[in-house]
């Protein structure tokens, strides 16, 4: 008799199914990590709509006005970080990052300025050195990935109150912070390019996943390859802060 032989795998059976495996992971695999950036989105829409709740809040108690740091009716300082006593911080880091201290004691953590999809320790930082994140990192933040839109400030400092916003539904608030990019559509664009889209805030209190296209400064000028993300927008296409002017989203 002879033994019975044990019948092994074939080279050519072994990369067949090697090649099934491959092809199964190059399909799931972004499927995976499509629906965990989704979870990912999901988390920064929630904290956007509890710090724009804040910044509401806010309002309330300082006489239906937004943070304006400043009192007088101007844009600007843009380039320098800590300014003469009474001048208070620069705009720049006003809507990157400070209008984020002045909410933070109506919101429990200030863990919600972090996006999920952003990596630890982002901060738009020009002009101090990393004075500015040293400071915020003292007062335990992490990161500021959302900063809200300069012409609200602009608006605050110039008297003009909530009343004033003739458009609130229409009016941007807060964006996911531009070094971070767009990071929940899967491109490389940066969050003011008309191909990008990104959750944005507005000033009745309700949260958007966006198109940047439909700006309404690109939808004026279709020419454009980016908008400008802190102005209100006139018919006319200018940059504007007076909310009893227009509005920012058609």
């Amino acid at each position: 008799m002879h033994a019975s032989r044990r019948k092994a795998f074939t080279l050519i059976e072994l990369l067949v199914v090697i090649a099934i495996i491959a092809i199964l992971a190059a399909i799931l695999f972004p499927v995976f990590a499509r629906a965990r950036e989704q979870a990912r989105k999901t988390s920064c829409t929630s904290n956007m709509k509890q710090i724009t709740t804040a910044m509401l809040m806010y309002t309330q108690d300082y006489d239906e006005r937004f943070p304006d740091n400043k009192g007088t009716c101007a844009h600007g300082p843009f380039d320098s970080w800590n300014q003469a006593p009474g001048q208070g911080i620069d705009d720049f880091h006003m809507q990157a990052q400070w209008y984020a201290v002045l909410v933070s004691p109506y919101i429990k953590s200030v863990q919600l300025f972090r996006c999920p999809s952003a990596p630890d320790g982002t901060y738009k930082d020009w002009f101090s050195g990393g004075a500015s994140p040293a400071l915020l990192r003292a007062l335990g933040f992490n990161g500021v990935d959302y900063e809200w839109k300069l012409a609200n400030a602009v608006a605050a400092r110039c008297g003009r109150g909530l009343a004033a916003y003739n458009f609130p539904v229409n009016r941007m608030l807060l964006i996911e912070q531009w070094m971070i990019g767009a990071p929940h559509d899967g491109n490389q664009y940066w969050a003011g390019d008309k191909r990008s889209s990104n959750n944005v805030s507005f000033v009745d209190g309700h949260v958007k996943y966006m198109p940047m296209g439909r700006h309404r400064m690109l939808i004026c000028d279709p020419n454009r390859a980016d908008v400008d993300l802190h102005w209100a927008v006139r018919d006319d296409c200018g940059w504007d802060w007076n909310p009893e002017n227009s509005y920012d989203w058609p």
